[in-house]
């Protein structure tokens, strides 16, 4: 049986996770971001529906992976005749990393001199994702023979 860390470690993971949002957000106000040439608004629109669309497939697995390894743990071994691929850990860690790439998106649009409302969208998606996504881990529970 493999060993969990510690609950402590999924929170300095996700707290981590969760300023580097932030940080994002703070390097697409500081204004490092560029303004398009007419030229590129074109292009820049078609990488807002592109990154648009990869994000919200983002946020779905995202929400997704833990509920399907919770469901896939809750079933005997016996039954399933498998393991749990996943563990917890490896949940979290995927369901973050990808609720952070939406934030990412955002900052490369904020760079590429997309209109604001588009990036910001995207970052506070995934900030909003983010605390949804806080570590959640079942309790130990005592059986009682009552």
């Amino acid at each position: 049986m493999s060993q969990q860390p510690q609950k402590k470690v999924y929170w300095i993971i996700w707290a981590a996770l969760l300023s580097a949002i932030g940080v994002y957000a703070v390097l697409a106000f500081s204004g490092v971001a560029g303004t398009p040439e007419a030229s590129d608004a074109s292009q820049i629109e078609i990488l807002v529906k592109i990154l648009g669309g990869i994000a919200a497939v983002n946020l779905l697995i995202a929400f997704s992976v833990r509920r399907w390894v919770s469901n896939r743990a809750a079933v005997p071994e016996e039954i399933s005749g498998s393991r749990p691929s996943f563990s917890s850990f490896a949940a979290h860690m995927v369901s973050w990393a990808l609720t952070e790439s939406v934030a990412l998106f955002g900052l490369i649009l904020a760079l590429r001199g997309a209109p604001r409302e588009r990036w910001l969208l995207l970052m506070a998606a995934s900030a909003v994702a983010m605390l949804l996504l806080r570590p959640h881990l079942p309790e130990e529970r005592e059986i009682s023979l009552r």
